[in-house]
């Protein structure tokens, strides 16, 4: 959730205009020019965002670990089948 809402488009101004952009960057960008109306809050929300980033990676690890696993238990089961079968 906290990845979608930090991906939710936003406008902020730049010397080219408006831009519209996620609301991760135009909070990084505030940040990093000092434009940020409370540093704090800023900060945090950004340690949110890498925290939900590095919890979904390993999320996505183990998942892609379990499949490789699962896959090799099949293949495994399906040639102790053919080696039963052939005896």
């Amino acid at each position: 959730m906290i990845i979608e809402v930090m991906n939710l488009p936003t406008t902020i101004r730049t010397s080219a205009g408006e831009e519209n952009v996620p609301l991760f960057k135009a909070t990084m960008l505030r940040l990093a020019t000092g434009k940020a109306e409370n540093r704090l809050a800023a900060v945090h929300a950004i340690h949110l965002m890498r925290q939900a980033t590095y919890s979904r990676q390993q999320r996505v690890a183990r998942e892609e670990r379990w499949h490789r696993q699962l896959e090799e238990r099949e293949l495994t089961a399906a040639i102790n089948s053919d080696a039963g079968r052939e005896r």
